[in-house]
């Protein structure tokens, strides 16, 4: 069945200059675009023709990625962590349309196809050095080669800091990736690893009415994500004829995601956070109201500035419940 296909090659990545694999999708593959609702910009939701690989936990997911025939869609939830793939090692990349069970479950709108680079396709050493705007500075590594017994090794690294667009939201991450195989002119054994350690920041949309009064005041301070991955690949590869080929692969992967929390805190003079009733024997004391937004459920806690007070002012009686 014939369908839109898009291919991307490592030289057409690194000429348009993109931060990751979803700044690159998002300038150069039709039907594509993101809604960066985090705030940060290795955690976009991407948008294919109405389905969506997010790393929000909690978002309608509808499409899969595979990292040299690896899943990389979470277990629970079936987010995508773009911040754990590293960049310099893809050397193409396909984005196939439609449903095709080939690609397991929820693959509903398409399914996106990351084949990493080796010693025979990208022999030789680089190194880079990037520096912008927001203090974005940016270091990677690169390094592959091969030998005449079909030995080859490929390996990478990258480290990523910046400040952030707006305030308070700064980005840490740390990739690496390596590949140590053997091949000849029928099989190829290929194992890969990689780590990623990353540190996200990216606050939440603010309220109109805020920005009214200060445009650079922030609504949840700090938003933060902390990712840290890593993961082993074993790929076969044996060729059986001209048009049959067998493959097996074997995954061990480990990741400790930490949930993205926000807290928004005001300062606020009340007695307490219980009824009316019994608000009013309550001594009058300063508290902070801390609104935690990692669970689902609002949590109200009360926490005493000082004690006792330094001075007293009336709280309406609409403001005592919370």
């Amino acid at each position: 069945m014939p369908a839109p296909v898009q291919t991307a090659h490592a030289a057409d990545v690194s000429r348009t200059h993109s931060l990751d694999v979803t700044d690159y999708m998002k300038r150069s593959f039709g039907s594509v675009y993101v809604n960066d609702v985090q705030d940060n910009p290795l955690q976009p939701d991407i948008n294919y023709r109405g389905y969506t690989a997010s790393p929000l936990l909690g978002t309608a997911q509808g499409m899969s990625v595979y990292l040299d025939g690896m899943r990389l869609n979470q277990p629970f939830g079936d987010v995508v962590s773009w911040d754990l793939i590293p960049k310099q090692a893809i050397s193409t990349l396909t984005l196939m349309p439609g449903s095709n069970p080939v690609f397991g479950l929820n693959t509903l709108g398409g399914a996106l196809s990351l084949r990493t680079k080796d010693g025979f396709s990208d022999p030789g050493y680089s190194i880079g050095l990037n520096y912008g705007s927001d203090s974005r500075r940016q270091i990677e590594l690169e390094a592959g080669g091969h030998a005449d017994s079909g030995l080859y090794w490929y390996g990478t690294a990258n480290k990523l800091k910046d400040d952030g667009w707006r305030d308070a939201s700064p980005t840490d991450a740390t990739q690496a990736f390596a590949k140590l195989g053997w091949r000849d002119a029928n099989t190829d054994i290929a194992l890969n690893g990689a780590y990623a350690n990353t540190d996200l920041t990216g606050n939440g949309l603010q309220d109109q009415q805020f920005l009214q009064k200060d445009y650079a005041s922030v609504y949840t301070v700090p938003d933060n994500t902390r990712n840290k991955a890593g993961l082993l690949n074993l790929v076969a590869t044996h060729k059986v004829g001209d048009a049959l080929t067998l493959s097996a692969t074997r995954t061990t992967a480990t990741s400790r995601p930490t949930p993205s929390t926000a807290t928004s805190t005001t300062t606020r003079w009340a007695r307490t956070c219980t009824s009316p009733r019994r608000a009013m024997r309550q001594p009058r004391v300063r508290v902070t109201a801390t609104r935690s937004l990692r669970p689902a459920t609002r949590d109200c806690r009360l926490r005493r500035k000082h004690w006792p007070p330094r001075r007293f002012l009336p709280m309406p009686a609409s403001r005592t419940s919370c």
